[in-house]
């Protein structure tokens, strides 16, 4: 069996600060016994698109990880169609970023209604 570990305790420094770069936490869940690790959309080192996502999936192979999959969040239960379609766009986009990181699984959250 293959485990990829998530960074649930580290979302806000990846996500919202930029307190922690995802190059740290790639090289820091490098040392656990884990065969790849569990994306999110939302990375911050991710937002400036393809170029960024090769270099994140280079990394991980050079430590000889994978990145089977990405997690992301957009919100198919707002009541605003106009606000559901941008989401729907942004999926697309998350989908194209699994596919460029090697991924085979895009996990969706989709909403909080």
């Amino acid at each position: 069996m293959q485990l990829a570990a998530f960074p649930k305790a580290f979302l806000d420094p990846l996500c919202k600060t930029g307190e922690m770069t995802l190059r740290q936490w790639i090289e820091m869940a490098a040392t656990l016994n884990v065969d790849g690790l569990e994306f999110y959309s939302g990375f911050l080192d991710l937002q400036s698109g393809e170029s960024a996502w090769s270099e994140a999936k280079q990394l991980a192979a050079d430590h000889n990880l994978t990145i089977p999959m990405l997690c992301c969040s957009p919100d198919f239960t707002h009541p605003d169609p106009s606000f559901r379609e941008e989401q729907i766009r942004l999926e697309k986009g998350w989908i194209d970023m699994t596919v460029a990181l090697g991924g085979s699984y895009c996990r969706v959250l989709s909403g909080q209604r």
